[in-house]
């Protein structure tokens, strides 16, 4: 791909030639401190010939702050699709904020009266899907109705999926598009924004502005210790994917500089960090958070030890006491921290006037909010491990659309770890947004004579196990999940007021007790997706979009209450054609188990008793024992022990999916290793 420097960018457009003047179009002002990103042609095109230019970027990246720097250079209006809603025709509305002698439209089409248009992702949560496509189509029509100028007149920013969509509806209808990615920042620019965030910062007195030499050292040791981490060699950092995606990622490079001026003895950092000893990259940067909280631990001490107050366990101003304090403090509650402290009356009074004194000033914290998503993150997963109730959602909601959440407590949840179902949704929805998810399955079931739910999250190689307490929520989104529960399970809609979306993508089997619909569209992007519930309460006024291609199901339950009753199931083993006994057990199977997954099965290959396979195993019984010892045998598929609690089990993962096996069955594969298996079960099930 072709590299694409800022100033390109943002000169591509041209400055507008008439003033803006309403609640829809604002001109920003220069965001500070500001350092440009790396950008990247899809296509190669130049940006100047075309009539939209289409920019891509992962989550926390910076767009909206990428847009406001265009915008102050150019002095082109922002249109915030987050908080102005759209649909068919809204551009040409729109384009009546610019105000002049000349026609607007007329100057749009010039290429004289351009509009970045950021936010698409939340635009498609705050009008819907049908009315950001039909805004994206309108604006498309315009576009064509004069086209004597190839220049350009729309930049939108989104991330990847909001961005396909608008690709795909402007170049069918013929409008010259080019595509940029914002990349992570290569090595210079990571310094650069490191430091300039520290500079912005800064206080005179300062050891980071006095002495300049000890934290250029501090930051190159902190990128060393990242390859390290990653077991990357340090002169390939920069050039490593999985490195870049670590060490360029601005919001931590912005926490990390925002940090850095706090640091008031440099050389003990550097110790520190060289060191500590680590085995993942995020670790790394929670080193760094770590050793700004117990500096300032140190800091209240001193003076509560100075005022004869004596706190012989270190729990006064603890870094579990200071989370506590900060997440009360950012949603505006009483400091009671963790209330395990317990001084008499007057070391209280002392302890307390300490807390009033130091908190508003946390370097973790900045006018009565949180520094950045980093250290949120940081923070709040220290509270949601230690228990705490999170009042405020709207900080969970915010957090659940950056990958840093799920980062934070992914080292906590293990073992025996409970996760409060409430946020289970958040933290699910976070780790979707991490950039380095891929091929990934999540599995929710109960637990033999426990009331909490058995969680495991497979990514790659990586496998991780932990509770979490029911009934579970979903926050905005399901994708590649298996569940099944006796319990009821909630799905939360992401948006405002009457457009609340929740969407369906990849392949999902969710079965449960009762389903609590608390949104206003359910949308299915992709895939395959099975829905079972015993009680679905009524629907009201919910909406069921369903895009072309995708393959779902109802239960019967479901099948009676609508929208679900107007979308009849497209799933339905029952009407295989030529159904033999092995191609029916494998049919049941591709209907209930999605692509890819893995099965919790006792270590004989049977099924668990309250597990959403028992009425297949009641039925094919012996077969699906058979079934699973053959697959295992013949290297299909691998079982490994769990640790859990009750009778030995075993987790099973196949390297083909159910639905290849039943096609295989019903129909020879051009595959012969897989035709081969298909003879062999054929012998052993009749």
């Amino acid at each position: 791909m072709e590299d694409v420097k800022f100033t390109e960018v943002a000169t591509a457009m041209s400055r507008p030639t008439m003033a803006t003047r309403g609640n829809n179009l604002t001109v920003a002002s220069m965001p500070t401190p500001f350092v440009p990103p790396n950008f990247e042609s899809v296509d190669g095109r130049d940006l100047s010939a075309c009539e939209v230019i289409l920019i891509k970027a992962s989550a926390a990246v910076g767009k909206s702050t990428l847009a406001r720097a265009i915008s102050a250079t150019q002095g082109i209006p922002i249109l915030d699709l987050a908080h102005t809603p759209v649909a068919t025709g809204s551009l040409i509305g729109i384009l009546n904020d610019y105000q002049g002698a000349i026609s607007p439209v007329s100057e749009f089409h010039a290429g004289a009266a351009p509009i970045l248009v950021d936010a698409l992702d939340e635009g498609r949560l705050r009008s819907g899907d049908n009315g950001y496509l039909s805004f994206i189509e309108s604006s498309a029509q315009l576009i064509l109705q004069d086209r004597r100028h190839r220049k350009p007149k729309l930049m939108l920013l989104g991330r990847e999926e909001a961005i396909a969509y608008a690709e795909m509806y402007l170049v069918d209808a013929g409008v010259e598009v080019t595509i940029l990615n914002v990349g992570y920042f290569d090595e210079s620019g990571a310094k650069e924004l490191v430091h300039a965030y520290a500079t912005a910062s800064a206080k005179q007195d300062s050891q980071y502005t006095i002495h300049k030499k000890p934290a250029d050292d501090l930051v190159e040791t902190y990128f060393r210790k990242i390859a390290d981490a990653l077991s990357i060699p340090h002169d390939q950092l920069w050039d490593n994917p999985s490195g870049k995606s670590f060490a360029g990622y601005a919001p931590v490079l912005a926490a990390i500089g925002a940090l850095l001026p706090e640091v008031e003895n440099f050389a003990e950092a550097q110790n520190k960090l060289e060191d500590v000893r680590l085995n993942s990259a995020w670790s790394v940067i929670e080193n760094v958070l770590d050793s700004i909280i117990n500096r300032e631990q140190g800091k209240v001490s001193t003076q509560l030890s100075n005022a004869g107050v004596i706190d012989p366990q270190g729990l006064l101003y603890s870094p579990q006491e200071q989370a506590a304090l900060l997440l009360q403090h950012v949603q505006g509650l009483a400091l009671t921290g963790t209330s395990k402290i317990r001084l008499n009356a007057s070391d209280t009074v002392k302890y307390s006037d300490q807390v009033k004194r130091f908190l508003p000033e946390h370097p973790f914290v900045k006018d009565g909010r949180f520094s950045n998503e980093v250290i949120a993150s940081y923070v709040v997963a220290r509270a949601i491990d230690a228990g705490w109730k999170i009042q405020d959602h709207n900080i969970l909601r915010q957090l659940a659309r950056q990958p840093f959440l799920w980062r934070s407590l992914r080292g906590t949840l293990a073992g025996d770890a409970i996760l409060e179902g409430e946020y289970l949704g958040y933290v699910l929805t976070s780790f979707w947004n991490d950039p380095l998810t891929k091929d990934e399955r999540v599995e929710i079931t109960d637990k033999e004579d426990d009331a909490d739910a058995f969680v495991t999250i497979d990514v790659l190689e990586d496998s991780l196990t932990f509770k979490a307490t029911t009934p579970v929520y979903f926050f905005g989104q399901i994708r590649n999940v298996t569940v099944n529960t006796d319990e009821p399970f909630t799905m939360v809609g992401i948006g405002e007021g009457s457009s609340q979306a929740f969407s369906f993508s990849g392949n999902n089997n969710v079965t449960g007790s009762m389903v609590d619909l608390r949104a206003t569209e359910i949308h299915l992007r992709n895939g395959r997706t099975w829905l079972d519930a015993d009680i679905v309460p009524a629907a009201g006024q919910l909406s069921l979009i369903i895009a072309d291609g995708v393959e779902y199901g109802w239960s019967a339950q479901l099948s009676n209450v609508y929208p679900f009753s107007i979308f009849p199931s497209t799933i339905n083993a029952d009407e295989v054609e030529n159904r033999d006994r092995l191609a029916g057990l494998l049919s049941d199977l591709a209907a209930r188990s999605p692509v890819g997954t893995s099965l919790m099965l006792h270590a004989d290959y049977s099924v668990p008793e309250n597990d959403y396979l028992r009425t297949i195993f009641s039925e094919y019984g012996h077969d699906f024992k058979t079934l699973m010892t053959t697959l295992v045998g013949e290297g299909w598929a691998n079982s490994a022990p769990m640790q859990v609690k009750g009778p030995p089990k075993v987790r099973v993962r196949f390297k083909a999916s159910f639905g290849q096996l039943r096609d295989a069955a019903l129909k020879p594969a051009q595959d012969g290793e897989l035709n081969t298996l298909i003879a062999l079960l054929r012998q052993r099930i009749v």
